[in-house]
């Protein structure tokens, strides 16, 4: 046994049999209380719907924040609400999905240089499902971020809501999502790809770490929110 499955007994490996896959709720569900189990089983027979819910409800998470802080913060009238949704829908899920491919390729691309084989497809769809502690944490947000900020902001002043103790408090959310996710995948990636524990954990963390430096270096500058 690996020394990080004995000093972390959520990542001990199940020595049971697998017989049949869980469902999808089931899937769902074992990701965040019996991750070791969730990714043995949806190594063994991987799937789509699980992966895509996950990635659209982080993209329309967002998305309906954003929205929400046009009419929250700005006071702006609703009218073409729904035109300005679609397009924030559109732009976010481009940039969500440039990130994922991105930062799942870079992942991918070193398991491959460690001469293992597989295809990126199966990298990215386990990925996805290492995204689901985001995805309730892109929940918990938006509702702390519409309950805590304040309304009728003056344009020229939206930026500076970026350093409000709400925001910080989301941020830090957010960075222990991806750091979670990044301990998730790692699971995933020994099952799929024959990687010892600490090894999986020693890839994905670093990966994860240079990532969300990046992502502080460009939130961290005086841009607009919105």
């Amino acid at each position: 046994m690996d020394r990080f499955e004995r000093v972390l007994p959520f990542m001990r490996r199940p020595e049971r049999q697998w017989e049949r896959r869980l469902t999808l709720r089931q899937r769902l569900l074992s990701v965040l209380i019996l991750p070791s189990v969730a990714f043995w089983d949806i190594v063994r027979e991987l799937d789509n719907r699980g992966p895509l819910f996950i990635f659209a409800g982080n993209i329309l998470a967002v998305s309906l924040f954003y929205v929400a802080m046009v009419v929250h913060v700005i006071n702006a009238a609703v009218l073409g609400l729904f035109l300005e949704f679609a397009g924030i829908l559109l732009v976010y899920a481009i940039l969500h999905f440039a990130w994922a491919m991105i930062y799942f390729g870079i992942i991918h691309g070193i398991v491959r240089v460690s001469g293992r084989e597989g295809v990126f497809a199966e990298t990215f769809l386990l990925g996805q499902y290492s995204q689901m502690p985001l995805l309730i944490t892109n929940a918990i947000s938006l509702l702390l971020l519409l309950a805590g900020l304040p309304f009728n902001v003056p344009l020229d002043q939206i930026a500076l809501l970026t350093l409000s103790p709400m925001w910080l408090v989301v941020w830090a959310l957010t960075i222990g999502a991806w750091l979670w996710g990044a301990v998730l995948l790692a699971l995933g990636l020994r099952e799929r790809y024959s990687f010892s524990t600490g090894a999986a954990l020693f890839l994905t963390l670093a990966v994860t770490l240079f990532a969300t430096i990046v992502w502080l270096v460009v939130r961290l500058t005086p841009t607009p929110i919105i």
